[in-house]
């Protein structure tokens, strides 16, 4: 009477461990994803600092020959130095920050920090994701047909409503039948077909009165299913929040990108308008220093932007249990 239960329980823990390694791989290869995005963003942004403090020091370099011949005057010299040495701050600060995003990936796979990682780019995929154009309710329907710590909550329910089953069968009777098969012969004569001897057993119980200690022990048991029940409904409140935000989030970063890409289109006409007006002598190296700066701090913010936007994209993947069925991020170690 208690080999199918048994089996059954089997069944549902090799289902819980399955699930349980899907759930860990989904947040695992979400935190991958985000530090792997991080390198290459902060890759970008350094190369962008690098670029401005170069251009910089070009701009001191002519303004020094300037205000030799006093064409210049000292103090623009001056305040293109104290820009430069907030540039380099800048570069300092992204190089660091380079650095300890190499450094949490190593740390996400297991390896030294320091272990150098040769990381290949990604394409930016469409600005516009699906993902935006499906409704709240609609993406939270695909969140609880993939989610894996649902379908674990189920196979505990399951688990212990087998439990709870073969608990249950003690207010039955148990048979338990024996037999065994031997040689019967004083005269140690060998004549297995003359002397073998059959015996078999049958033996019945039942428990008439258990002072209800099998009813108790049952609903213990119906009782943590009722907890995983409410546990359920907790984890769908939170499941569908999580994809309200995460759904809010991706379509914030795609607004934001818009902004910026309108913003470094604005830049770079007001720079070529101050490198004509250069030319001409109508405004100063300081001047240029500022137009090309308000360009490269609009190129960051794009930059910032569309990785930003991958990230988004991931979170809103995690939060739909999809990650385990479409990552696609790939480093390769040195």
């Amino acid at each position: 009477t208690h080999i199918l239960p048994a089996i059954e329980a089997a069944n549902y823990g090799l289902a819980l461990a399955n699930h349980n390694l899907n759930s860990k791989a989904n947040n695992i290869i979400f935190k991958t994803t985000e530090a792997y995005i991080n390198i290459l963003k902060a890759e970008k942004l350094l190369q962008v600092t690098k670029e401005n403090q170069k251009l910089t020091e070009q701009l001191i370099y002519q303004t020094q020959q300037m205000v030799n011949v006093g064409l210049a005057q000292k103090t623009d010299l001056l305040r293109l130095k104290i820009q430069l040495k907030q540039i380099e701050n800048i570069t300092l600060s992204a190089k660091t920050q380079l650095k300890a995003a190499y450094s949490n990936l190593n740390l996400i796979m297991g390896k030294p920090v320091s272990e150098q990682l040769i990381i290949s780019d990604i394409k930016l995929g469409n600005r516009h994701s699906i993902l935006l154009d499906s409704s709240v309710p609609d993406l939270t329907q695909k969140a609880y047909a993939n989610r894996a710590e649902l379908y674990i909550l189920d196979c505990q329910a399951k688990l212990y409503n087998t439990q709870a089953a073969s608990i249950g069968s003690g207010y039955w009777p148990t048979v338990t039948m024996s037999g065994s098969l031997g040689m019967t012969n004083q005269d140690l004569e060998f004549d297995y077909d003359k002397y073998k001897d059959w015996s078999l057993g049958i033996n019945g119980q039942w428990k008439l009165i258990d002072g209800g200690e099998v009813g108790a022990q049952v609903d213990e048991v119906k009782g943590k299913v009722a907890q995983i029940e409410e546990q359920k409904k907790a984890l769908k409140n939170n499941i569908e929040l999580e994809v309200t935000l995460a759904q809010d989030a991706l379509n914030l970063k795609q607004q934001q990108i818009a902004t910026a890409l309108a913003e470094v289109s604005l830049a770079k006409e007001n720079l070529d308008i101050a490198k004509t007006k250069l030319s001409s002598g109508g405004i100063t190296n300081l001047e240029l220093i500022n137009s090309q700066t308000a360009f490269l701090q609009a190129k960051t913010n794009l930059i910032t932007a569309e990785y930003d936007h991958e990230i988004s994209k991931a979170k809103l993947n995690k939060v739909l249990g999809l990650l385990t069925q479409q990552h696609q991020y790939k480093a390769r170690i040195k």
